[in-house]
């Protein structure tokens, strides 16, 4: 559980800095 979290969290993370 706690890798697909890391995962969801580092792909928002991505993705923010994507659209920013």
């Amino acid at each position: 559980m706690l890798a697909i979290m890391s995962f969801f969290l580092i792909y928002m993370h991505l993705w923010g800095d994507g659209k920013m």
